[in-house]
């Protein structure tokens, strides 16, 4: 009977450890149960944000396609305008150019303008002072006129052929 005993207990301690190590195996087992319940949690949410993400990054790759497309418009554009703005300033280097050779032009043709002003006020102030000496030859020979007009004891033939003279010659001068 002792050995009964013995064995019973001895048994009975081994059910008891059993007992035990069930117990402990069943908390392991939550503690499994319980991070794999949190780890499939978690991955849904992995995959949710995954979702989520993908998505965005699809709306990312189509906005990244819609402004490289911009870009190279702009770009092309660019390139246009500097072509254009090189363009423009050839044309406006050409202008320049046309610009000094025209005020050079315009120098010369002032320097001519003046130098003839100036030759037709010294030729309008000799004509002038011309006009004077014309006039004053002009009233010095009427006077001589006159006094070779003045009756003298000769016949009236004569004097009527010299006053003709002195009229015409009077004429001839008074046109210039």
């Amino acid at each position: 009977a002792r050995e009964q005993d013995s064995v019973e207990m001895s048994r009975l301690k081994q059910i008891e450890f059993l007992y035990n190590q069930t117990l402990a195996d069943n908390a392991d087992l939550r503690q499994l149960l319980e991070k794999e319940h949190q780890l499939l949690e978690l991955t849904q949410k992995l995959t949710e944000k995954n979702s989520i993400l993908q998505s965005d990054y699809e709306q990312l790759q189509l906005l990244h396609k819609g402004t490289s497309t911009d870009f190279e418009c702009i770009q092309k554009i660019n390139e246009e305008q500097k072509s254009q703005i090189a363009k423009l300033e050839n044309i406006e280097k050409s202008l320049r150019d046309q610009l000094k050779e025209l005020d050079e032009k315009y120098q010369t043709v002032n320097k001519l303008y003046e130098q003839t002003v100036k030759q037709y006020d010294d030729s309008l102030s000799e004509i002038q002072t011309l006009k004077k000496k014309h006039q004053a030859n002009t009233k010095d020979l009427i006077k001589q006129l006159q006094q070779l007009q003045k009756p003298k004891s000769t016949n009236n033939s004569n004097e009527h052929v010299s006053m003709l003279l002195t009229r015409q010659v009077l004429l001839f001068i008074l046109k210039f």
